[in-house]
């Protein structure tokens, strides 16, 4: 498998000797070397990979003729999920809370059920087994 562009996960910037040195050793051009930071929300990503051509990278490849991607309202989507006005606190209780992506769909419904209305949320995840009639208020 030969790639033509590579996706690379980071916690921090790639500097252009890597960028540079992973392309050389992957034989793709430097700038189809993308970089993935890590994020605080998902809505930054795409508008982090168009900052690096990834979106023209693809349409060359596939030599398809299109208009630059109007982003506006994802910018301003992302901008509005960084930015809630206020802090909701809920408590899912649940069996297998210690797994992390057990309630995943829920956590997700949640989160986005808060930016709709302005709110950020603060998920407290609780084990059924330490919930007793004496400790609920």
């Amino acid at each position: 498998i030969q790639p033509n562009m590579l996706v690379v996960r980071t916690e921090q910037p790639i500097t252009r000797e890597m960028r540079n040195k992973i392309a050389s050793f992957c034989d793709v051009e430097p700038e189809a070397v993308i970089e993935s930071l890590d994020v605080k929300t998902i809505y930054s990503i795409p508008l982090n990979v168009q900052k690096q051509n990834m979106d023209q990278i693809v349409l060359d490849h596939f030599d398809v003729q299109a208009p630059k991607a109007d982003m506006s309202e994802w910018i301003d989507l992302e901008h509005h999920v960084q930015n809630l006005s206020r802090t909701i606190k809920i408590a899912l209780v649940g069996k297998y809370v210690a797994l992390q992506d057990a309630y995943i769909s829920v956590t997700e419904a949640l989160k986005h059920a808060g930016y709709t209305d302005d709110a950020d949320i603060d998920l407290k995840k609780i084990s059924a087994e330490d919930v007793t009639s004496e400790n609920v208020e």
